[in-house]
């Protein structure tokens, strides 16, 4: 493209010499001066006088430079005008999520939002997966915050992230001394066979209809590990405050360890299997695509989660 570079040209003009151009773009004088004989090629036109040092646009190179600045200046005219009208964007987005990811999620992602579009409110909704899966049907909402695998039908997915499914365990648990566990930050990581090490299969797990309980009652009844289950209840965080009291073990969302405010207590495990993951996506209905400021906040929800992604290189042998 004729364009391709323009900042090339423009630095040979300004410079008056390929040379220093070159310095000034942190690029090689060859690769400069074949960008130059190719530009001239394509044109059919000698854009210098290379007679003359230092360097001076002829005629046909007068016009061309014309052009090219007059792009420049559109270019960042264009620019301009679309970052202000997306720091000026308003109106009302309607976003849905599970309570406890609220909670993690919320605090460090709308001040962000609000600084970037001070204009545009945000309307969100907390609760169940069958709430969010009402408000989807009577079209309460622009997007939600989902897990695959779900049962939803007509509903387009974005990944965002692929998240692990955590074992939770008080830090005192005879559990703890029986495994090969490898550090990974916030939590250890452990093999199957360690898991199976445990002498106690008592858990607190979720309600029946929520993801992380299906997932983790699946992998459980597949690796033939004994269990029992000590309580039923709907908040992960609850779960996660009474093994703390010393009942039982539960499972929790990697995200949830990261913004825990007390971890006193507790000891976290990845137990290395596929089936102990979740897709977290945002979601919404096929008959209802994303608008204009929809697509913006699920842009910089994108961006948010993939900024926390974990780094298992840091995982380290104890």
């Amino acid at each position: 493209m004729l364009l391709s570079h323009s900042d090339y040209f423009i630095a040979i003009c300004e410079e008056e010499s390929i040379s220093r151009a070159a310095e000034k773009l942190y690029v090689s004088q060859p690769a400069l001066s074949k960008y130059l004989k190719n530009l001239e090629t394509t044109l059919g036109v000698t854009l210098f006088d290379r007679s003359h040092q230092p360097l001076k646009l002829t005629h046909e190179g007068q016009i061309f430079y014309s052009f090219v600045q007059n792009y420049v200046n559109l270019e960042n005219t264009l620019k301009k005008n679309i970052h202000q009208s997306l720091h000026s964007a308003s109106g009302e987005v309607a976003i849905g999520m599970t309570s406890w990811r609220g909670q993690t999620v919320l605090p460090a992602l709308l001040p962000k939002i609000r600084k970037k579009y001070p204009h545009l409110h945000l309307k969100i909704y907390e609760g169940t997966h069958e709430y969010l899966a009402t408000l989807f049907k009577n079209n309460k909402v622009d997007f939600c915050i989902f897990h695959l695998p779900n049962q939803y039908e007509d509903v387009i997915y974005q990944k965002l992230v692929r998240e692990k499914i955590l074992l939770c365990v008080r830090s005192d648990d005879p559990f703890n001394a029986l495994v090969h566990r490898i550090s990974c930050g916030n939590y250890y990581e452990i093999s199957t066979s360690d898991f199976l090490k445990d002498p106690s299969g008592e858990f607190i797990l979720l309600r029946p209809t929520q993801n992380i309980r299906l997932i983790t009652e699946n992998y459980l009844h597949y690796i033939f590990k004994p269990f029992t289950i000590a309580l039923e209840i709907s908040n992960i965080s609850t779960a996660t405050e009474l093994v703390r009291s010393g009942i039982g073990k539960t499972f929790v969302p990697e995200n949830m360890v990261s913004h825990l405010s007390n971890q006193e207590d507790l000891s976290f495990y990845h137990i290395r299997d596929a089936s102990l993951s979740w897709e977290l996506c945002l979601a919404w209905r096929k008959d209802r695509p994303l608008n204009a400021l929809s697509s913006l906040v699920a842009t910089e929800i994108q961006s948010y989660f993939q900024s926390i992604l974990s780094d298992t290189d840091l995982c380290t042998p104890l």
